[in-house]
């Protein structure tokens, strides 16, 4: 057994050992090397801060800000050690340790401090910030005088590399903003800032060659060419950050560890850019939506004035950030545009050559660019894909999935390893909170589950692995609260924190969790960050309810309006009376942070072994307790755990709800009637693991809070055939309807029940139901009770409608007022109808 275990065991018994736990520094990410002892050093106005070289001072003067409120005075800094009472700060290059390595002695006589380098130092201080208490980051006067327990750590990264990419082209960050961000990154160890500057949406830095790019592509909506999107229709928003900003933030980041590595996507992505500059377009068809809206976005790669244009900019970029790389981007390009164009068909000696190789001429163009300016280039893992570009110089973002990964350090790439279904945090991290979904569910669990060695990762792979990075799409900032982005970086960021830092085989998630719930959250509230929470499991069985708290300091609470719990709802305090659970939405709120919102439910834990195929078996009467519609699902997610059949067997009835096979979809819920004949029956599962990892599953069985008449959608608007009408009318709320075309005043969505319906409500959703997009931007819902007739029921706001009729509705039309929504179609959901008496 190795040293590094044995230290695990260590500490997993004096932190599972009685009254020595409370002793035990609950460090994120963990050390790889930790040693506690009897004792401890308390911090007093008489503290001495010694910086024993150059490289040191800068930082005293940066832990004396943190230390100097706790003790009510600014400590004194020298440069010689006094005999105690005295924190040490030093960096020696010669010290057996890796870079960004450091060694932290604390003992009665006070603390040594030693970095390999700066950055070592740096990450040792952190570490200190995490062994007092967590008030250290409000800066404010803590009383009595903090106390640091005697330890010794002996500390490294694992990667190099660690580190977090952030979208502002969608969304804009104002710049103190993404100052605090980089500062939140740097206490958990997070030295690389990945910052996406341009994309679709918008342009964000300054470009003084060409200043209407920022100016103008900085901003949609209003009087901007470039279209409003994502929830804001009404107004002109954006903004850009100035070369002096750009250079503030490169020394705020460069002093606390954080190199910025700036992103400017192309040859696609590039719409905002394009709508100030047509003229970087191909020539070819205009792809326009019918209010005339160019939504073309890929640069010309036959038109010399275009890297013309890019060697300008993209030398500016170079002048204002030391990176020695610069992200081109290279992801999604709508190839057809190349196809359509005559000048890039000729290109390469007249030659008719591929798409890929379209791509690789301009990547190629780019990289000599960068390498006149001293730079390496980063791409997203498509520009790669061709494996004609060689692997010298370059460095790859593998996003897409472990497969893509393997397959590019495979070929000898430099690779930053990113998954999207482990490390995008703009993902949902439950099945009913906001969130995208292509990716699938990816909570802090999750994201700390990611594992080379499992993942299929061999020794020789591995060695061109540089690290691993997460990454925030900010399409959902508009369209959520503030607070939002916070919600869903944190607790996984500290997940990806541990991924990154410490070593692979002492990670486990549950001792991640304790020392996450047991201090770090309380770190978190310290340092301002609105984190997400963990939900509570609220439990349902024949009209008792009952929540338990996901730790002991949370408070429950809940509402019964089908509104969203918050800090004044009802407290909840022991199990709930009640045979209609589908009413109640229950929260947990810890330090002023909330969770997401859960309702109650039948849950039944499964765990099933690695290529394993099992059946399982759930008696219905003990589960159902009345007639009607209930939801069967799966909330927890598996890589690849597939239901190949489930069925309903009873005396009066048999029937099968999935006979061919369906990969377990956390979004997902299928249906089940449940009735006099089925009630005393049983549900029979077979599931089939095709993961070669064991996986945890949570069966889940729910009524449904709804109804589903009978209806069809008819429209003025025609159908796209891939997304048809029928998509509205199922009940099914994962899917939606798509027209061909965008609207116009007066083009109508119409749902026509077979029977007048009467319902105590009708939410009306238009646009996707995981994006802002597709939405009628303006307009009404009306209804009729004989479908001539009809009253205006509501007005639109961010193309949704919550309706309270006091008529059974037979038609229920919703109604444009808008000229168009910046995009090429209108999506429409189901209705989600509540019956009249709940």
């Amino acid at each position: 057994m190795n040293k590094v275990k044995l230290h695990t065991i260590f500490l997993f018994l004096l932190f599972f050992s009685g009254n020595t736990s409370a002793r035990v520094p609950n460090i994120i990410p963990a050390p790889v090397r930790m040693t506690v002892t009897e004792g401890g050093y308390s911090i007093t106005p008489t503290t001495v801060i010694v910086a024993v070289d150059s490289v040191s001072l800068p930082l005293a003067d940066y832990l004396n800000e943190y230390l100097s409120p706790m003790v009510g005075t600014p400590l004194s800094i020298t440069v010689q050690p006094p005999a105690a009472n005295a924190i040490v700060l030093a960096v020696n290059p010669r010290a057996d340790l890796p870079a960004e390595g450091y060694r932290l002695s604390a003992t009665r006589r006070g603390v040594d401090l030693t970095g390999k380098d700066r950055g070592g130092l740096f990450n040792g201080i952190q570490t200190l910030l995490q062994l007092l208490p967590e008030t250290v980051y409000t800066r404010r006067t803590a009383s009595p005088y903090p106390r640091i327990g005697c330890v010794e750590i002996k500390d490294y990264p694992r990667f190099s590399y660690r580190g977090m990419m952030l979208d502002v082209a969608r969304t804009f960050i104002p710049i103190d903003r993404v100052k605090l961000y980089i500062d939140w990154l740097s206490h958990h160890k997070i030295n690389k800032f990945h910052w996406h500057l341009a994309d679709d949406e918008g342009w964000r830095v300054e470009i003084e060659s060409y200043p209407q790019l920022a100016r103008t592509a900085g901003f949609r909506g209003g009087d901007s060419p470039v279209k409003a999107i994502y929830g804001e229709w009404t107004r002109k928003y954006g903004g850009y950050y100035t070369q002096e900003e750009i250079r503030e933030v490169v020394e705020f980041a460069r002093f606390r560890n954080v190199e910025i590595i700036p992103e400017i996507d192309l040859p696609g992505h590039s719409r905002a850019v394009a709508r100030v500059f047509p003229e970087i377009l191909c020539r070819g068809p205009v792809d326009s939506t019918e209010a005339g809206y160019d939504r073309r976005n890929v640069w010309c790669a036959s038109r010399e004035s275009n890297y013309r244009m890019l060697e300008a900019i993209l030398g500016e970029i170079c002048d204002l950030f030391p990176s020695p790389y610069i992200h081109i981007g290279g992801d999604e390009v709508e190839s057809s545009q190349w196809k359509a164009c005559p000048d890039c068909r000729r290109l390469m000696h007249g030659k008719r050559p591929s798409v890929s190789q379209i791509a690789d001429h301009f990547t190629e163009r780019l990289g000599k660019i960068l390498q006149a300016r001293g730079k390496k280039m980063a791409v997203w893992n498509e520009s790669v894909r061709s494996g004609r570009l060689t692997p010298q110089g370059k460095r790859i973002y593998g996003w897409e999935s472990t497969e893509v990964c393997r397959e590019v350090t495979r070929k000898g790439y430099r690779t930053v390893v990113m998954p999207g279904p482990y490390f995008y945090l703009d993902m949902r991290e439950a099945p009913t909170e906001p969130g995208a979904i292509w990716a699938g569910m990816v909570n802090a669990e999750r994201t700390y589950s990611f594992h080379f060695s499992s993942e299929g990762f061999s020794p020789e792979q591995m060695k061109q692995v540089e690290g691993v990075e997460a990454a925030f799409w900010s399409e959902l900032g508009l369209s959520n609260p503030d607070g939002y982005m916070e919600f869903q970086h944190y607790p996984q960021l500290c997940a990806l924190a541990e991924v990154g830092w410490s070593p692979s085989d002492t990670r486990e998630w549950h001792d991640f969790r304790e020392r996450l719930v047991r201090k770090h959250l309380a770190r978190l509230a310290s340092m301002g960050i609105r984190f997400r929470m963990f939900p509570p499991e609220v439990s349902y069985h024949k009209g008792n309810i009952a929540a338990s708290a996901p730790i002991p300091e949370t408070v429950i609470r809940y509402t019964t309006d089908g509104q969203e719990p918050d800090a004044s709802s009802l407290l909840y305090s022991k199990p709930i009376q009640d045979t209609i659970p589908e009413k109640y939405l229950f929260k947990a709120f810890y330090l002023g942070r909330g969770s997401g919102s859960v309702t109650p439910s039948v849950r039944r834990e499964i765990h099933i072994d690695s290529a394993a195929t099992l059946t399982v078996t759930f008696p219905l009467h003990e589960m159902i307790d009345r007639n009607g519609l209930w939801y069967v699902g799966f909330p927890v997610p598996c890589d690849d755990v597939v239901v190949t059949r489930m069925e309903v067997a009873s005396p009066d009835t048999t029937y099968t709800i999935i006979r061919h096979g369906w990969r377990i979809n956390p979004f997902h819920r299928m249906r089940l009637y449940a009735d006099a004949r089925n009630r005393n029956g049983k549900l029979s599962v077979t599931l089939k693991n095709n993961d070669p990892k064991p996986c945890r599953l949570i069966f889940e069985l729910a009524p449904s809070p709804y109804i589903e008449p009978a209806v069809i959608l008819t429209s003025t608007l025609p159908q796209n055939v891939r997304f048809p009408f029928r998509n509205a009318t199922d009940y099914n709320y994962t899917s939606y309807s798509r027209t061909r075309g965008t609207c116009h005043a007066g083009d109508s969505f119409t749902f026509t029940f077979r029977e007048p319906v009467e319902c105590r409500s009708m939410e009306v959703a238009t646009g996707l139901h995981h994006m802002p997009r597709y939405h009628i931007i303006s307009g009404f819902v009306e209804i009729s009770p004989d479908g001539k007739t009809f009253r205006k029921a509501d007005t639109l706001s961010a193309g949704r409608a919550v309706i309270y009729p006091e008529i059974p509705v037979k038609v229920l039309r919703i109604v444009s007022t808008s000229e168009g929504n910046g995009e090429n179609a209108v999506a429409i959901q189901d209705l989600k109808i509540k019956p009249l008496k709940l």
